[in-house]
């Protein structure tokens, strides 16, 4: 919607001033109310589409997990022995949310660089015998 022309406040009086700045108050007020409604109406739906997929739809919010991804590998790999790319899928199947794109890579790394973990073979892991 296009905002009136106004005119230049240097030619007007006082009281003219003064009664353009009282409109442009009353304005203000009525957009602000009008962003809180919108604001609340976006919150809503932003809530419906995480209730049914389980990812914000503004993306800026990351999922909470009960443990870090280190913790839930360790507990989705002990006695067992996956590639990576199972032990990505198989984390997510267990609970672990996450919103990357990348994520086979982030598990990937968890698994390199967690001391916790041993290389089997090229590209399958297990955990050590005292990982906790």
């Amino acid at each position: 919607m296009p905002r009136p022309k106004r005119a230049s406040p240097k030619n007007l009086s006082l009281t003219e001033i003064q009664s353009e700045l009282k409109q442009r108050q009353k304005i203000v007020r009525r957009l602000e109310r009008q962003r809180a409604r919108l604001a609340a109406e976006l919150e809503g739906v932003n809530r419906q589409i995480f209730e049914l997929t389980g990812v914000h739809p503004q993306g800026a919010h990351r999922p909470k997990n009960t443990s870090n991804l280190g913790d839930a590998l360790v507990k989705l790999l002990r006695g067992r022995e996956m590639t990576v790319s199972e032990a990505a899928e198989a984390v997510q199947a267990a609970g672990y949310a996450t919103t990357a794109n990348n994520f086979r890579t982030i598990v990937n790394q968890k698994l390199i660089s967690d001391k916790r973990f041993r290389k089997v073979r090229r590209g399958v892991y297990s955990t050590r015998a005292n990982a906790k």
